[in-house]
């Protein structure tokens, strides 16, 4: 029975933590150069597509 009731607090302990969290989750991309022809290894559109779908969802990206 403790075992279980030890899980429970950790979860709520942690989506207690995770939702009033002041400082955004901070992520550094990085992506190559473009050395393939085109449409092979879009390091640059892979980057700037995922910044923006990681900053809509509240994280500060650079890259």
């Amino acid at each position: 029975m403790k075992p279980c009731c030890l899980k429970v607090f950790g979860l709520l302990l942690f989506t207690f933590v995770s939702l009033f969290s002041f400082e955004p989750l901070r992520v550094f991309i990085r992506g190559g150069v473009d050395t393939h022809g085109p449409g092979e290894h879009e390091h640059t559109r892979f980057l700037n597509d995922w910044k923006v779908l990681l900053s809509s969802r509240g994280m500060k990206v650079d890259g």
